[in-house]
């Protein structure tokens, strides 16, 4: 017998299906018209043959629904938009990012049990916790990234202010509250933060803001600037090149390092580095010793080429990496980054 409310009845079953049963946990034709009757009322209650033809109905519009057959059989979703493993990775990036808000990464966190069911929600909520580091205050910071996603996809600047933190721990504009107005290239996720990469009109330069520091943004109805320097930009490369989103001086360096650090450089840099072994000499090779006479061969050393924005964050990218890593070249760079530890040396003198 068709009962009133039909499309009600069966959004509920689609509901069910998907969100209370999976393989281990089916719904049986009596349970699904015991929730039915709970959740909707009286006049919703279905026999078996009326459950089967709502949940055919789902089958067809592409749902995977699978019915299990025995005594503990039923009904039961058998795959969704996301498995589990993939809503997992979703939100330990939730939960790690600096730059969302406690407060949201929690609505996100619930947002994101939705697309299991509840059976998979509860070893989610197991594993997932909403870290104890340092995260954005900022809650105007979702508006702010809509706002600048509008610019970028009309193709005009955007207007803000800049916040820094004064030693009262309190967000305070930047330069007496100067507007900064930039013409948007994209959005780069970097380091855990995000950063709008733009042409700064005033400045007449390409440069990087952090989202979460910045107040006020307003997209203008005015023509965008700098179109020959955002059309140098190399989107993919960007954050490869610069160290700590700190900008610099674009050069080729040549490094030198232990063979054990190749994996150091191409996590940094890319497959597509260039490398290659650097010839010893006769000490070098008396020093390693060999393998036939016992001693352990000390690694071979290695040189490659690579593209950097030379700036104080590349050097101290560098010296963390301590004897193991080396600046060959260029002389100037070289130079450059010696005059820096000599100055850094000076402050423990």
């Amino acid at each position: 017998m068709r009962t009133p409310y039909q499309k009600e009845k069966l959004l509920k079953i689609l509901e069910l299906l998907l969100h209370e049963t999976d393989e281990n946990h089916p719904m049986n034709a009596s349970e699904i018209s015991n929730r039915l009757r709970s959740d909707l009322g009286e006049e919703y209650v279905v026999d078996r043959k009326s459950v089967g033809s709502d949940v055919q109905a789902c089958v067809n519009v592409g749902y995977d629904i699978v019915q299990k057959q025995g005594r503990k059989g039923g009904y039961y979703c058998a795959s969704r938009e996301f498995d589990l493993p993939e809503v997992k990775i979703l939100a330990d990036a939730v939960s790690a990012s600096r730059f969302i808000t406690e407060k949201k990464a929690r609505e996100l966190l619930k947002k994101l049990e939705a697309l299991t069911n509840r059976f998979e929600a509860n070893s989610l909520k197991r594993q997932i916790v909403v870290q104890n580091r340092t995260k954005t205050d900022n809650e105007k910071i979702y508006y702010i990234v809509d706002a600048l996603s509008q610019a970028i996809e009309a193709g005009k600047p955007v207007a803000f202010q800049y916040s820094t933190y004064n030693i009262e721990k309190k967000r305070v504009p930047r330069h007496g509250g100067r507007i900064y107005v930039v013409s948007p290239a994209f959005l780069l996720w970097d380091n855990e933060n995000y950063y709008l990469v733009a042409y700064d009109h005033k400045e007449e330069e390409i440069r990087h803001y952090r989202v979460d520091r910045m107040m006020k943004a307003e997209v203008l109805d005015e023509p965008m600037q700098g179109a020959k320097e955002r059309k140098a930009l190399r989107r993919d490369d960007y954050a490869k090149r610069t160290f700590g989103m700190f900008a610099g001086e674009t050069r080729e360096v040549r490094l030198e390092f232990d063979e054990r650090m190749v994996d150091v450089i191409l996590d940094r840099f890319g497959l597509d580095t260039r490398m290659h072994y650097v010839k010893a000499d006769k000490k070098e090779e008396l020093d390693r010793g060999s393998v036939d006479s016992g001693v352990q061969e000390a690694p071979r050393r290695v040189q490659a080429v690579v593209e950097v924005e030379v700036s104080q964050q590349f050097f101290g990218w560098i010296t963390g990496l301590g004897p193991h890593m080396s600046i060959v070249g260029p002389l100037d760079v070289r130079t450059s980054y010696m005059e820096q530890l000599e100055r850094t040396l000076g402050n423990y003198r």
